[in-house]
């Protein structure tokens, strides 16, 4: 039986880029006769499933255009194997897309007062270098490979454990075919429950120190107006705002 891999939806799949990547794909595919054996279906525009659906495939491949998409997030969470293109190869083929108008942006500390504080000699000296100068794709030119590379190590798509990573058409194939899936969604699954144990608890903590109080009586956070406790108390807090 053919193991069934879906081709998340980024815009990188419908460039020029990604129709090449798939073309090579389908060559292999075909002169190794091995089309019974791996069945890759694309989620490009316009095609849309439902989570049910999604849970029949036995694996996933993402390339990601963006540094922060929910799509990597909600797969990661399916504990579906997921195959993404190693930091060398992804910056290779050079998939930025949407990186560019991120906070990873030239724009960011030339435009935004927190930028221009952040950049500052006096503060985090941040080199133009790494941040992207291209406005459109004509200019890709101007940016190094090493400004993708840069920010994608910060990432995680290179932080999660259990990531496959693939550094070409030939070697994403061969990992389809010869990959335990079963162990990779244990080691999924279980990094999933630690850290939704983690989150729960850093929540809990934290709403439990935003609705305590000192012995006193008064808010943790000073920040925070104390919150009127009873008719009169509203009425004098509303005379004071019309006022």
């Amino acid at each position: 039986m053919a193991r069934r891999a879906l081709v998340l939806r980024s815009t990188w799949i419908s460039s020029l880029m990604g129709d090449a990547f798939r073309s090579v794909l389908a060559g292999l595919l075909n002169e190794n006769r091995m089309q019974g054996q791996v069945d890759l279906e694309w989620l490009s525009a316009g095609m849309f499933l439902q989570y049910p659906e999604i849970a029949g495939f036995d694996a996933a491949i993402f390339f990601p255009e963006q540094p922060d998409k929910l799509t990597f997030w909600e797969q990661y969470e399916m504990a579906m194997p997921l195959w993404l293109p190693s930091v060398d190869f992804w910056t290779r083929i050079h998939a930025v897309g949407e990186f560019r108008y991120s906070v990873f942006a030239s724009r960011w500390f030339a435009e935004l007062p927190e930028g221009v504080e952040a950049a500052s000699s006096s503060a985090c000296a941040l080199p133009l270098k790494l941040f992207f100068q291209a406005s459109d794709f004509g200019e890709l030119a101007r940016d190094s490979p090493i400004t993708p590379a840069f920010w994608f190590h910060l990432t995680d798509y290179a932080i999660f454990p259990h990531l496959q990573l693939f550094s070409s058409a030939a070697e994403l194939i061969e990992q389809l075919l010869s990959a335990d899936l079963v162990q990779i969604s244990s080691q999924m699954a279980a990094f999933n429950v630690q850290t939704w144990q983690k989150s729960a608890t850093f929540y809990l903590t934290a709403l439990c120190a935003l609705l305590g109080s000192r012995a006193d009586g008064t808010p943790l956070t000073p920040q925070f107006m104390p919150q009127p406790t009873g008719p009169d108390e509203w009425a004098s807090a509303c005379a004071q705002h019309s006022s």
